[in-house]
């Protein structure tokens, strides 16, 4: 039968293989190929190059594949993690656990907590006199946790002018258990800072009144229903 004669695409030595082969296989580097004979002319058989680039591009496929695959792996494992997480926290503990309200025994604690919190925060040090007044709170659920907001109406009286503002303070990890409550942390003063009388050494923390406490220092944190217990503002 007649030899046909090639180059071998790997390392350009000779590759010599008869008509009707189906395989040929370089003598120096070891390489085999697939042979698909040309029907029009038969010396023109299918290049054996054409069969590496082949195996070239099925490898780089399935690297790919691999790679897609994995992307998409990470992707739902971190959502399934995502809301394995955020059920276990809805989830967490008995009912008597998640605080539904706030009763008068806890709100009383919790308002005597923040004018203690305010008065230290207080700067205010010529010509002062303060009166604190509760006059009532969020509760809402946090990114992570429940939250009180308790606010608390300052009453300043500062060089003859009487000024009212609304300070609150905030309580996070809060749970209510067995008619108790339990904050984790203590209160944060919320530090939207204010001028009394335009004077820059009487400077406050707080709102000029309910309505702008409750779209800055509320709606911007609570990440659910908020629940109001006393004359705090909440708009419709």
């Amino acid at each position: 039968m007649r030899i046909i004669e090639k180059k071998c695409p790997n390392c350009r030595a000779n590759l010599s293989f008869e008509v009707g082969d189906k395989e040929a296989k370089c003598n120096y580097c070891g390489q085999t190929y697939i042979i698909e004979n040309d029907k029009e002319d038969i010396k023109n058989s299918i290049p054996a190059d054409f069969t590496l680039m082949q195996k070239k591009i099925l490898k780089s496929f399935s690297f790919t594949h691999f790679v897609v695959t994995l992307f998409i792996f990470l992707i739902v494992s971190t959502m399934i993690i995502t809301i394995s997480i955020s059920v276990f926290k809805q989830t967490k503990g008995t009912a008597d656990t998640k605080i539904e309200y706030v009763d008068d025994t806890i709100a009383d604690l919790v308002h005597t907590s923040s004018i203690d919190i305010i008065k230290s925060w207080n700067v205010i040090s010529i010509n002062k006199s303060v009166e604190y007044e509760p006059v009532g709170m969020y509760l809402y659920k946090g990114t992570f946790n429940d939250v009180i907001s308790d606010v608390i109406k300052c009453t300043y009286v500062y060089n003859g002018v009487t000024t009212d503002v609304y300070s609150v303070v905030n309580y996070s990890n809060v749970e209510y258990k067995e008619g108790t409550i339990t904050m984790n942390y203590k209160g944060n003063l919320d530090t939207n800072k204010i001028l009394l009388n335009d004077d820059v050494f009487s400077y406050v923390y707080g709102y000029r009144n309910l309505e702008e406490l409750y779209n800055k220092a509320i709606l911007s944190k609570a990440k659910g229903k908020v629940q109001v217990k006393g004359n705090v503002y909440k708009a419709n």
